[in-house]
């Protein structure tokens, strides 16, 4: 039977309608229950049970955890042995940028002494004439310079390539004049 209702504020209760929590009359269970003995070797066999899926599940997970153990130590090792790798490379690397490093200064020096012995070649000989000259006239020189005449062109004789070392014994007896011509006597006999 369908009923209806179509009047407000009434309202009926179906049976069975809704949800119901009920909490179990285990007082009556107790009571049906002849053997209190079978009740405690039910609760013993499913707590042996519990125990066992208890010792079964970790021991499954220890032995995911054991299989990514393995796993992790191998990939430590790997990494170890890149980052020894890495840093034997940038050590060579180091090693090597030093390398170049003196190669270029070396590679600078050679660069730069053939220009600059090239223009000392190229203006020694005018100078020393032009010593010579008014040397030999008497004529008063006055020349400024950082360093005493001795001093300007100072070559150490053993390191020295021949060309530059030929240049610095013709320097020598400009040097000497230099000197000379600083000398009260000269500046006295001079015009």
């Amino acid at each position: 039977m369908i009923q209806i209702n179509l009047l407000p504020g009434k309202k009926k209760k179906a049976a069975g309608a809704g949800f119901q929590l009920r909490i179990p009359d285990f007082r009556a269970l107790l009571t049906q229950i002849k053997d209190p003995w079978l009740i405690a070797a039910a609760a013993a066999a499913l707590l042996c049970g519990g125990m066992v899926l208890y010792y079964l599940y970790e021991r499954a997970r220890l032995a995911a955890l054991d299989s990514q153990l393995v796993t992790a130590t191998r990939e430590r090792k790997k990494f170890d042995e890149y980052i020894t790798e890495l840093r034997r490379a940038e050590r060579l690397r180091d090693s090597l940028v030093a390398e170049i490093g003196v190669i270029r200064g070396i590679d600078a020096d050679r660069y730069v002494w053939p220009h600059v012995l090239d223009q000392i070649s190229k203006a020694l000989p005018p100078f020393t004439w032009l010593v010579d000259v008014f040397y030999d006239n008497r004529v008063k020189l006055f020349i400024s310079a950082e360093t005493p005449a001795e001093q300007l062109l100072a070559i150490d004789q053993n390191q020295a390539e021949p060309q530059l070392r030929a240049l610095a014994r013709e320097f020598d007896r400009t040097a000497s004049r230099l000197i000379e011509m600083q000398s009260r006597d000269y500046l006295a006999r001079s015009r």
